[in-house]
């Protein structure tokens, strides 16, 4: 478990930037996901 924690820790430390942006773009394909998806049900219950 802390061998797996010190890898972690060692690639973070040197891909913090990578990391910030894929979390930042999980981050909005998540919220475009939602926003389809209630759009898709709104379009659905009007028409």
């Amino acid at each position: 478990m802390n061998v797996t924690h010190h890898i972690l820790d060692r690639v973070k430390a040197r891909l913090p930037d990578r990391v910030d942006r894929a979390n930042d773009l999980l981050g909005k394909a998540l919220v475009a996901t939602v926003v389809a998806l209630g759009g898709l049900l709104l379009a659905t219950l009007i028409l």
